[in-house]
């Protein structure tokens, strides 16, 4: 099982899904940032930085909403079993 997702790829997905686009370039456009920045924020896992940016934008509620440590942590192991399945 792939446990390489993390906290924050699963925040930039909803990110990306609260703006209908499908590239960390499309996202970043939107949010007024760079591709290397959200891309930064993927592999380090900048929760922080994301929340930042979320309150700047006004959608802090709309991404972390009935978000704690165990949703994000069911989510990422439900992306992982969805990948493997897709690799196989």
């Amino acid at each position: 099982m792939n446990l390489n997702i993390n906290q924050s790829e699963i925040l930039i997905d909803k990110m990306l899904d609260y703006y209908s686009v499908v590239t960390y370039s499309e996202l970043a456009i939107k949010i007024n940032t760079t591709q290397q920045t959200v891309s930064k924020w993927k592999q380090r896992n900048s929760i922080n930085a994301i929340k930042k940016k979320c309150k700047e934008l006004g959608i802090y509620n709309e991404i972390f909403k009935n978000t704690n440590k165990e949703d994000l942590k069911i989510e990422v192991l439900e992306k992982s079993l969805f990948n493997d399945n897709i690799n196989k």
